[in-house]
């Protein structure tokens, strides 16, 4: 970087990266606060772009005109990184879709199927054999009762897979029929509450916030011991807000969100890696016997 010292460095910045340094500028010039540090895109005279974290300051000394002072720190190595990792993630995250899609499917065109046909033909034969001998007779019963709930099973865990009504109702739809089949399943009291203009979303993306709640909700069930979660969706300008809380028995979290993994919170992290995928963050709080609040916020 030697090699700029004493030059222009306009010359050396994307139009609109100049546009944000003379953003930065007039800030500083008006003694407003702005984050830092802050990204810089800058091109070198080979053409190659090098990517800088920067800190500004503007340093004052009697009656001389102000001077601006910036620290820059050569990330480009870092974000190349960070970019081939994320694409990396949303390829698995792609596989692991497809995967499930066609788990789905097979579940309910062959296996579910199959089960209908097998509970068809036990019920059929003990229908058309009135001499069988009753505890014969109870036993074929039982025996289609037990079918029908291992059917049962198979259909939920294929919608669990891959829901069928995102695809044709959407969003909204889907999620209310998860926060039903929870309460059902787990006799949690489970809120959804929407606020804003509903509308649809990219499938890409109205999966990716399905999956989000659905993690969320697990999480709970496995771990939080809670009796009530409540789900808030907000349609804003541009984005979509989801939080979900619970007053289960939180627990103590360590440090970043990306220290979760360690700490074997893993589901919490795949929520984190799919709001990234879509351009979100994700924020966490709990406590102890307090219960947890994480909130979604996506563009949208």
């Amino acid at each position: 970087m030697g090699e700029i010292v004493g030059t222009d460095i306009r010359q050396y910045l994307p139009p609109e990266e100049l546009e944000t340094a003379r953003h930065v500028r007039k800030l500083l010039l008006l003694g407003q606060p702005f984050p830092q540090p802050y990204e810089q895109r800058l091109i070198r005279k080979d053409k190659s772009e090098v990517i800088m974290m920067i800190s500004s300051n503007l340093v004052k000394q009697g009656d001389e005109p102000p001077v601006f002072e910036h620290v820059a720190r050569d990330v480009t190595r870092e974000r190349r990184m960070q970019d081939n990792l994320r694409h990396y993630v949303q390829q698995i995250t792609r596989i692991q879709e497809e995967e499930r899609n066609r788990i789905a499917r097979d579940l309910h065109d062959e296996t579910a199927q199959a089960l209908y046909v097998l509970t068809r033909q036990v019920d059929n034969f003990v229908r058309s054999s009135p001499n069988l001998p009753s505890e014969t007779s109870n036993f074929l019963k039982g025996l289609v009762e037990q079918i029908k709930t291992v059917s049962q099973g198979v259909r939920r865990f294929s919608q669990d897979l891959r829901p069928p009504l995102l695809d044709d109702l959407g969003l909204l739809a889907t999620i209310r029929w998860l926060t039903g089949d929870t309460e059902q399943r787990t006799r949690m009291i489970v809120k959804l509450t929407v606020t804003g203009a509903e509308r649809r979303l990219a499938p890409h993306v109205e999966l990716a916030i399905f999956r989000i709640v659905q993690e969320a909700l697990k999480n709970v069930e496995k771990h939080a011991s809670a009796t009530q979660v409540d789900i808030k969706i907000e349609y804003a300008d541009g984005k979509i807000n989801i939080n979900v809380v619970d007053n289960g028995k939180g627990f103590k979290l360590a440090g970043e969100v990306g220290e979760l993994p360690r700490e074997g919170r893993l589901g919490l992290m795949g929520m984190q890696e799919r709001a990234h995928l879509l351009g979100g963050n994700i924020k966490i709080k709990s406590e102890i016997n307090h219960g947890t609040d994480v909130l979604i916020e996506l563009p949208g």
